[in-house]
């Protein structure tokens, strides 16, 4: 395909995948989606989020020696207003990787009244 063709495919691709996930955030009230029950979904997620984690190291400008993410500022804000976790709050907070983890765990139960993370 050409470029601004496959451009527009991969466009669609992500917001007809954000709707989803949109949806799936509306009725279970998180993003964390299972691989056992949407695994295309859950996948495109857990990529959204490794997206987002070279966004923030890298920016979104190419240079020699790296690409850019798939994200873009847009795409960013569009998953904040749905809640989306984007799973990197310790790199924020000042907590190790396994007290971030605790303290994630203990919202959840705080929330869901169980720690069934799914």
């Amino acid at each position: 395909l050409p470029r601004k063709q496959a451009d527009v495919l991969e466009d669609l691709t992500w917001k007809l995948r954000y709707d989803e996930l949109r949806a799936f955030a509306e009725r279970k009230g998180h993003s964390f989606v299972p691989q056992s029950v949407k695994p295309k979904l859950s996948l495109w997620a857990n990529n959204q989020r490794l997206q987002y984690q070279k966004y923030i190291r890298d920016g979104d400008r190419p240079t020699a020696t790296k690409t850019t993410s798939q994200l873009n500022r847009e795409r960013i804000v569009l998953l904040k207003e749905i809640g989306f976790d984007f799973g990197i709050d310790h790199l924020n907070d000042g907590e190790d990787g396994w007290e971030a983890m605790v303290a994630a765990l203990q919202r959840f139960k705080a929330m869901h009244g169980n720690c069934f993370v799914p």
